[in-house]
């Protein structure tokens, strides 16, 4: 938690900035924000506890662009919404879980946002994001 509490948002274009190792810059686009706030505003609602709020993060100079501070949600439950997205910003989850048994049943149960798809081929039909063509 403390060092994402060091991230500088910045330009990453501006020399001031550009080599500072805790260096975040924008988002892709303003649609990418909203969806990242949006999102955030669910964690709440469904009773994640938000430890880290990026949501009005500040901007050395305004910073132009659509920036979002590194946010970090805790008590997070299986079934949430902000566990089951890919939110595709500076967002963590952190879940707790009572046994190493009950930790590999969380990462290997649904929730897309605890493991890239390539580690969960759960799905191989042709058309789902895990299918691969047989080699030849």
């Amino acid at each position: 938690m403390d060092d994402a509490k060091k991230v500088i948002l910045a330009d990453p274009l501006d020399p001031k900035y550009a080599d500072d190792p805790m260096l975040m810059g924008p988002v892709i686009s303003a649609k990418a924000k909203q969806f990242i706030l949006d999102m955030i505003e669910t964690g709440v609602k469904e009773g994640a506890t938000l430890a880290l709020d990026g949501r009005r993060a500040q901007v050395p100079g305004g910073g132009k662009g659509y920036y979002v501070g590194p946010t970090v949600f805790t008590d997070v439950k299986p079934g949430m919404k902000i566990h089951e997205t890919e939110i595709f910003g500076p967002v963590v989850i952190i879940m707790k879980a009572g046994s190493l048994d009950e930790a590999i049943k969380i990462i290997n149960g649904p929730g897309t946002a605890m493991a890239p798809p390539s580690t969960r081929r759960t799905d191989t039909t042709p058309g789902s994001s895990n299918w691969r063509p047989k080699p030849a």
